[in-house]
């Protein structure tokens, strides 16, 4: 489902919408804890109409999202594994 059609259901302003998705994602990556991940999957996903892209990085392990970042390519999962894992857990 696309921001637009969840905003029209919702009865909110795309941006309003946006925002509230920015914000409750931001929420859940502060509190996550990235721990006891032994195999992961990284997927590249396109919106707004295939002009911006977030990484998404996956613990295939427990079947669920461990990370997002904004943005596409080396740069961006280059960010999870210096910004968000321990020197223990980069070996």
């Amino acid at each position: 489902m696309t921001q637009k059609a969840a905003s029209e259901i919702l009865r909110l302003a795309t941006s309003t919408f946006s925002d509230l998705l920015h914000r409750v994602i931001n929420r859940v990556r502060e509190g996550h804890k990235i721990k006891d991940i032994k195999s992961i999957g990284i997927d590249e996903i396109s919106y707004a109409k295939g002009r911006k892209f977030v990484t998404v990085i996956y613990d295939l392990d427990k079947s669920r999202v461990v990370w997002v970042g904004k943005g596409k390519g080396r740069d961006t999962v280059d960010s999870f594994f210096n910004n968000e894992l321990t020197d223990a857990q980069k070996k």
